[in-house]
């Protein structure tokens, strides 16, 4: 959607481009410059001085989206190319606008040698201005890295490219959240992509409307209830049993779960319900952990094999009940509101985790880790069971129609090949193993556009799980409340295009709301909301689709060979609800076969800490 003052031209170019039959780009066609500003990249050199490139982007008119990098007598490292590749199709996903129809030239300046991504936020932020048709200003020094679900990572060199950005008098200098940088001159920490372009360009990125517009649907929350009464009760039950083992001397102030267990209670009396699911669902997974680790594993060994053993018949028995229900009710969301589709992409997206989760205990040895993973698995089951009865409640909306779902898809695929390269060139993911994977996508167009989901939502979640914590490195109560406003502003987006806001939206407004008020760690918060962001942008992809299809195509592969050393063995298994077959076979197997040492995921304890929050 483009903003007020976008130009009558670019409009009128767009319109006219639309109105022509589908043809190809000759190499001798005349193109005419419609776009120039500059961009200020922060870089460090070898030496570890920071320096400011003041750098050019021109887009070009008729185009095929190709981007022409121009350094006179320097260089350019390809994963330098593939960050600004990737910001190009983000940023086209994220407006709308056709990337396709237009070419573009960054122009450096002489012996410029330009490495790494860290210019991925500056390259996105001025492709978002193009295509909002903004001219900025202002200087404004850039730099950070860009996760697919639009989180700001960090950078090595922070500080000198600060101390370098000072001295070259820029206007103001945005880059990722870090505790080195809080509070600096002129430093502004941005945690997410729609954040950074209000500061970047002073204009939100999409309109706005006031919240009593938004309201309308907070009824629908309440079918939370059962949700909260089934956790809640889960977790009593649970609890009385460690009271019959400690006959009755238990100190439930002990247990990190029980406190949550009290804040459910609050929040239910309220009728806040999503809010009460969700503290009761981190209470079941702590007091269960606890049980199982605290009170079996040291007075009953016995009796905890027993447990585990019975957590992974539910396990395995509602991974069957669950795989059955997600292929009945696939095709049952074609050219249903958007409301339907996010219900059965979050119930789907849970599954997948509660098999990830259950799958890290084929990795361990240690009864501590077993038991985490098996109260995640069986948590996570029984949330996708619950968010899959959304599906079936009836929203009115806007139906998304084929014709969106097929430009959505190939938009989604583009721009999933190169965040792909652009994770891979990182060595955040082997980059093979998934082109591999989003090569063998077939079916329907609803097979293809959820399954490239789950994978666009799978690379946001991997990006949060690295060790040094690259996204995002640091979170306070600005980021946080910079984050509450852009959830505002993303159910003004979907009401305003699609007539209905996904249950997803409005229950991680509520939640982070809350979980401020309860004093939740921000981190913890931020994580949890920016996790949902994995399914939203597909989503937004989904009602937003532009012009995706009126243009000829053109790929430009560039594979940079990436080595295996992804910092945890994820094992990706694509539900294929098409065909039926299953994922990750071993997980309907009685037995856990041979075991690889003792192997601790670092999901284990991120999970633990930061991610057993949302409901």
């Amino acid at each position: 959607m483009l903003s007020k003052n976008s130009s009558y031209l670019l409009l009128l170019l767009i319109i006219f481009n639309l109105l022509l039959p589908v043809t190809t780009y000759s190499q001798g066609e005349e193109k005419n410059k419609i776009y120039s500003s500059d961009i200020y990249l922060l870089a460090v050199l070898e030496h570890d001085g920071g320096y400011v490139i003041n750098a050019k982007l021109n887009a070009y008119y008729p185009g095929r989206g190709e981007v022409i990098f121009e350094a006179k007598l320097g260089s350019i490292a390809e994963e330098t190319i593939i960050s600004a590749e990737y910001a190009l199709r983000l940023a086209s996903a994220l407006t709308g606008i056709n990337y396709r129809l237009f070419d573009y030239e960054i122009i450096l300046p002489e012996n410029i040698k330009l490495e790494g991504t860290s210019a991925t936020l500056a390259f996105t932020l001025a492709f978002l201005a193009f295509f909002k048709n903004i001219s900025i200003t202002e200087k404004i020094g850039v730099t950070g890295l860009v996760s697919p679900n639009g989180i700001i990572g960090n950078v090595s060199g922070l500080i000198n490219k600060y101390n370098a950005a000072l001295s070259y008098n820029l206007d103001k200098i945005l880059g990722p959240p870090t505790k080195e940088m809080n509070g600096k001159y002129k430093y502004v920490s941005v945690g997410d992509i729609f954040t950074a372009f209000e500061l970047y360009s002073g204009e939100k990125l999409y309109e706005e409307l006031p919240s009593s517009k938004l309201r309308y649907l907070d009824i629908i929350l309440d079918n939370f209830k059962y949700s909260y009464e089934f956790f809640y009760n889960q977790t009593l039950i649970i609890i009385n049993k460690m009271k019959s083992i400690r006959n009755n001397t238990l100190n439930l102030s002990e247990i990190s779960g029980y406190k949550y267990l009290l804040l459910a209670k609050n929040y239910s009396r309220m009728g806040e319900w999503y809010t009460a699911a969700s503290f009761a669902f981190t209470s079941f997974i702590r007091v269960y952990e606890y049980y199982l680790t605290n009170i079996l594993l040291k007075e009953n060994p016995q009796e905890l094999y027993s447990e585990l053993k019975r957590i992974e018949d539910l396990i395995i028995g509602l991974s069957r009940e669950l795989r059955e229900d997600l292929i009945r009710l696939k095709n049952t969301i074609i050219n249903k509101s958007i409301w339907v589709i996010d219900a059965y992409l979050n119930a789907y997206s849970r599954y997948r985790d509660a098999i990830f989760y259950y799958s890290i205990s084929n990795k361990t040895d240690n009864l501590e880790d077993i038991a985490l993973s098996y109260v995640l698995s069986l948590a996570r089951m029984y949330t996708s069971k619950h968010w899959l009865s959304l599906v079936n409640i009836s929203i009115p909306g806007k139906p998304i129609e084929s014709k969106q779902l097929k430009r959505s898809i190939t938009i989604l695929k583009d721009l999933l090949i190169y965040a792909i390269k652009y994770l891979g060139s990182m060595n955040i993911i082997d980059q093979k193993e998934y082109i591999d994977i989003l090569n063998n996508i077939n079916g329907t167009l609803i097979d293809k556009f959820i399954n490239y989901t789950m994978i666009y939502y799978e690379l946001s979640f991997i990006t949060q799980l690295t060790p040094t914590q690259i996204f995002p490195p640091y979170v306070d109560y600005d980021i946080i409340m910079k984050m509450n406003k852009t959830l505002h502003m993303l159910k003004s987006l979907f009401y305003l295009k699609s007539g209905v806001i996904p249950p997803s939206l409005l229950t991680i407004h509520r939640f982070l709301n809350h979980f401020i008020l309860s004093n939740e760690s921000y981190e913890a918060i931020f994580n949890s909301v920016a996790r949902s962001f994995g399914i939203i942008i597909p989503e937004i992809i989904l009602i937003n689709p532009g012009t995706g299809l009126r243009v000829y195509i053109v790929y430009r592969t560039i594979y940079k060979p990436v080595g295996s050393v992804a910092t945890l063995e994820l094992i990706i298994g694509l539900l294929c609800v098409g065909t039926g077959s299953l994922i990750i076979g071993y997980v309907f197997g009685k037995t856990r076969g041979s075991r690889r040492g003792s192997y601790v995921s670092p999901l284990i304890y991120r999970e633990k800490e930061e991610f057993s929050l949302t409901y």
